[in-house]
């Protein structure tokens, strides 16, 4: 784990030490939502504990290109372009994990709960959130629109839908983190 940020260190750490099984042998599949051109955190991961199909969503096309490039071209990966918000359309199906990292934020308040109940059902064990703790405001990056956040999140709004949550750091802070799980 040489040359990574501790923060993304502490990220990693507060999955695995919550949910050991995600890297063992339980899950065959995983809907992966929130890699992009420059982070694709536990996708080899999930390659390495052998899951045998990885299914990555994204909706910027840029992304959706780089990826494709990068992992479409060899099993166990499918890279489909799509938003969240449509998920069930774009990749119907059940998958034992899915897999929503940093990306609830990007959605508006009112759009988190609608969204987190479709990759519910989409979640055929258990469904895995990451995101900031609260507020931490950003713009569009590098030409992507979807980078915004849009929504400040805590862990009684999750609580409250039925996950657990482990907290990293203050509220309101950057690198803050909330890692959230849910068994279905």
């Amino acid at each position: 784990m040489t040359g990574k940020d501790p923060i993304q260190l502490q990220r990693e750490e507060s999955v695995r030490r919550n949910l050991p099984e995600l890297f063992g042998t339980t899950y065959n599949s995983v809907l992966y939502v929130g890699a992009n051109q420059r982070r694709q955190h536990f996708v080899s991961d999930f390659e390495a504990a052998g899951y045998e199909r990885i299914v990555i969503l994204e909706a910027f096309q840029a992304n959706y290109e780089f990826l494709r490039k990068k992992f479409a071209s060899s099993p166990p990966y499918e890279v489909i372009h799509g938003d969240v918000r449509n998920a069930e359309e774009v990749a119907n199906g059940t998958y034992d994990v899915v897999f929503f990292w940093h990306g609830p934020e990007h959605l508006h308040s009112d759009e988190i709960g609608p969204v987190l109940a479709k990759l519910e059902r989409m979640a055929g064990k258990v469904i895995v959130l990451g995101m900031p703790h609260g507020r931490y405001d950003q713009g569009p990056e590098y030409g992507n629109p979807y980078e915004e956040h849009l929504a400040a999140i805590y862990p009684q709004f999750l609580e409250d839908l039925g996950y657990s949550c482990e907290t990293l750091m203050e509220a309101d802070q950057r690198g803050s983190n909330i890692t959230a799980w849910k068994y279905v």
